[in-house]
Order: C-alpha cells, then structure tokens, then sequence
C-alpha cells in the first residue's frame, strides 16, 4: 500500500511541477525577450534532463551501464512518440511560429553522432568528450540566436526613436504638439526596448491577383484599427499588458 501512496504522491508532484516549469519558462521568455522555443533548448531542457541524468550516473557508478543507456534511448524515444504525440492529439502544434528547422537538424545530428559512437565500441572519455562538445555547439548558437533577437528589437526602436525625434523637432505642426503635452510623451521610448515583443502592423492597400493583376482593397485604415483593436482585446484576456507606438512615417519598417 505505501508504494503506491508513494507512487502517486510522486506523480502529483510531477504533474504541478511541471505546470510550474511551463508557466516559469513562458514568464522567463516575456521578461528576457528571448523566443520561448530557445528557452525551451536550454532551461527547460536541462530541466527536465536533470533527474535522467543523475540516475545514468547512479547506474554508471553501480556498474551498471545498460541501464544508463537505456534511460538515454527509453527517454528519448517517449520525448519523441509520448510528449510530442499526446499534445499533438489535445490541440494542433504549430511550427510555423518559430524557427524548428535548424533544431530538427540538431536533432537528427545528435542521433546520427550516438549512433555513430554506439558502432565505435564503449562509450569512453572520448566518447563522453565529444557528445558534450557537440552540447556546447548547441547552447551556443541558442544563445547566439537570443542576442539576435535582442539587438533586432533594439535595431527597430532605434530607428523608431529616430523618426520621433523628427517629428518633435518640426515634423509636427505647434497644435498636434501641444495637443500631446497633457499626455507627456516625447522622442524617448524606452517601452520598445523593454517590451519583450514588438509586433508590427502593416495596411495593405493593394494585392495581386495569380496572374499579377493588382487590386485595390477598400476601407483599409478601418479594417487594419478595427483588426488591431481585437489584437489588443485578445492580449489583454490574455493578461498582458501593452502599449501602442505609431511613429510617423513608418518607411523605416518596410
């Protein structure tokens, strides 16, 4: 009876543990304004890694390596077919909104690399070398990919203070200035460097038929506020916060 008190007690940790790590690792993205799927290469990874690891090591030091490679390739394969499959049964993933490509080819890299060493013999200190060197690659360019980001953003609110400035010092007429003072806005924007997102909204007065043939589509200024006003509806129920900026002009951006 106890084990199976036990065994339960354990899971029920593990089911809130894991609502905790989700909800951290979102929060950790929204504050950093990092991409969540490269906080899910390394934090959440390294996490959910962790007891796996200590039981590898445990069956190493107990000399018993079959069962540290079984763990490795047991996981794995349940990542793969368990955790990927019953998502994807509850509700559609996605892909289209983060970059997977080059993390599917690490990933076929890693295992072409196992399968390799697994041919060559023991899994040594060489061995051990070499996996946690292709590791470090990894980590790199995920951190790499996050400085990206970081100085994208930055990029984008520096050419928008920019074209503030412009309008402050004259672009603007005296009564459109003195109609922004009760409000206390200026050139200086720090929202965009501190947000961790900046979404950009385009109005498109024209399109293009298959065959080229342009078109010019009606009523845009009302479509594009009225699309945006729920765009701003929905991240409020969502519970995030937001603040609109609208440089005047825009050109910076296409």
């Amino acid at each position: 009876m106890w084990p199976w008190l036990m065994s339960g007690l354990g899971l029920l940790i593990l089911l809130l543990a894991g609502d905790a790590l989700v909800k951290g690792a979102v929060n950790l993205s929204l504050r950093v304004g990092i991409p969540a799927l490269i906080v899910s290469l390394t934090i959440v990874a390294f996490g959910t890694s962790a007891p796996e690891l200590l039981i590898s090591v445990n069956a190493v030091l107990e000399n018993k390596p079959g069962l540290a490679l079984g763990n490795v390739i047991g996981s794995n394969t349940a990542n793969i077919l368990l955790v990927l499959g019953v998502p994807a049964l509850l509700a559609t993933l996605h892909t289209s909104g983060c970059n997977t490509r080059k993390t599917y080819l690490f990933m076929i890299g890693a295992t072409v690399i196992f399968i390799g060493l697994a041919f060559r013999g023991p899994f040594d200190m060489l061995a051990g070398a070499v996996l946690l060197a292709c590791l470090g690659l990894v980590l790199g360019d995920a951190f790499r990919d996050a400085r990206n980001h970081r100085k994208a953003g930055a990029a984008a609110a520096a050419e928008a203070e920019e074209e503030e400035r412009r309008f402050y010092a004259g672009g603007a007429s005296d009564e459109w200035i003195k109609a922004l003072e009760p409000i206390g806005t200026n050139d200086h924007k720090p929202h965009l460097t501190d947000a961790p997102w900046l979404i950009v909204i385009f109005a498109q007065r024209y399109g293009e038929f298959e065959d080229g043939t342009r078109y010019k589509n009606y009523y845009v200024p009302e479509s594009v506020g009225i699309a945006t006003g729920f765009l701003i509806a929905a991240l409020h129920h969502a519970g995030l916060s937001m603040l609109t900026h609208t440089p005047n002009p825009m050109k910076f951006l296409n």
